[in-house]
């Protein structure tokens, strides 16, 4: 848990927080880091107060908490789905869009699923593609 550390004392916290003072801007740069890396690395949100994470230094005035990474992460999804959503709207309205709907069985685990994939071709005749859903059914 937090603060079991013998170097990570209330006073010593405090006092590391004061000197430490990072900006806002630098703070917020470094949560939108740490929350990019939980994502692409698909590690668990609670890594930030992982038992580990906490030592010699003062983890607890540096590392965002669980919750601060959960909220950036929610909120870059919404962006993300956002710019998605204009993106497809656009190209479904040029008629350049091509849905692909699949499906496949997994015997291991003995579960069928339906995905579907979003493809088209920009401006620069580059493919694009993305995966709009897969669902076990």
């Amino acid at each position: 848990t937090l603060g079991t550390s013998p170097f990570c004392s209330t006073t010593l916290a405090v006092a590391n927080a004061k000197s430490n003072k990072a900006t806002e801007k630098q703070k917020t740069a470094f949560v939108t880091s740490l929350s990019d890396w939980v994502c692409s690395n698909a590690r668990p949100i609670n890594i930030v107060e992982d038992r580990y994470t906490y030592g010699p230094v003062c983890a607890s005035s540096i590392l965002p908490r669980r919750k601060t990474v959960k909220k950036e992460i929610k909120n870059d999804a919404k962006i993300g789905r956002n710019e998605m959503k204009a993106i497809l709207i656009g190209v479904a309205y040029e008629r350049q869009l091509s849905l692909s709907p699949d499906l496949w069985s997994d015997s291991y685990k003995k579960m069928c699923y339906l995905g579907c994939t979003a493809q088209w071709v920009d401006k620069d005749w580059k493919l694009c593609s993305f995966e709009l859903f897969c669902l076990p059914y």
